[in-house]
Parts: C-alpha cells; structure tokens; sequence
C-alpha cells in the first residue's frame, strides 16, 4: 500500500511544465525548472581523455560548461548536428551542462494523470535516468532526470569543466 502512495506522491510532484525536444524520432522532456537557457551550435572546445559523448566544453559568458551530446549518451547512431540542432543548458545544484538535441519542440503542461512512473518500463534496461512517461496530446514523451543524468556523469563533467 505504501508502494502506491509513493507512485502517487512521485506523479504529483513531478506534475508541471516541461522543455520538449527530440532526438531521432523520440520525444523527451525535462523540467523546465532545471533548463537555464537554450543556445544555438557553436564551436566545442574538445577535452581530451573524456567519455565519447562528452563532447567537450563551451564558453556561455565567462562560464565554462560541459556539453553532453544525448544521442550519443543514449547509444544512438551520432549524426553531425545541423541547423536545428541545439544545446539545452540545464542546472543540477551547482553544475551547470549543455544537452545537445535535435530539435526542440515547445513546452507542454503535464498533469499529474498524464504521467505514468518509470516503473512500468520492467527492471531489465537501464531507464534510471527516464522517471516517466507522459501523454502529451497524441504522443508520448520519455520524461528525463537531469539530476540522474549529470550525477553519474559529475566526475567527467567537472574535470571537463576545469
């Protein structure tokens, strides 16, 4: 019973607006509380002895940020960005890094009923960086957890960063 209450609590809280964005043909979001800013390509500064997706870093006023490129993060084919390529600046406490995407889309508003947990998606795959799945209008969206994202990833992203 207490495992239902926590789903439920879970949904509610994350109940709100999200930044969608696609990459291949997939649609996910994030928080919009955890996006800072959305910029367009430029040149990345490549950091030797990094993880391949770790596609280096750039300089966003004076700050250094780590970029993460999400198709390659997510074993997807790499594909040369293009014109509507993009670089999702998103926050996790103090680490600040850039998600490069495919396209971005809109914000949509998801309610609570509209979300389903991760834990319909079995135990086999390594999902613990998606924590939903939300209905928006006729599609799905793969809810992300940046927060999963950059902490696995904070060793990398902070070397990179220096």
């Amino acid at each position: 019973m207490l495992q239902i209450a926590e789903i439920a609590e879970s949904a509610i809280a994350t109940a709100g607006k999200y930044l969608t964005f696609t990459l291949d043909r997939e649609t996910y979001g994030i928080q919009i509380l955890k996006v800072r800013e959305l910029i367009g390509m430029q040149e990345i500064t490549r950091v030797p002895d990094t993880e391949h997706y770790l596609k280096g870093v750039i300089n966003l006023r004076g700050q250094v940020i780590a970029v993460i490129d999400l198709r390659v993060k997510f074993g997807m084919t790499e594909v040369e960005p293009d014109r509507t390529s993009c670089i999702v600046i998103v926050e996790s406490g103090e680490t600040w890094c850039g998600f490069i995407v495919d396209r971005v889309q809109e914000v949509v508003d998801l309610t609570s009923d509209q979300i389903e947990p991760n834990t319909r998606l079995g135990s086999k795959c390594d999902t613990g960086f998606i924590y939903g799945l939300g209905k928006a209008k006729d599609h799905l969206v793969l809810l992300l957890d940046s927060d999963v994202i950059l902490q696995k990833e904070s060793d990398q992203i902070d070397a990179a960063a220096r």
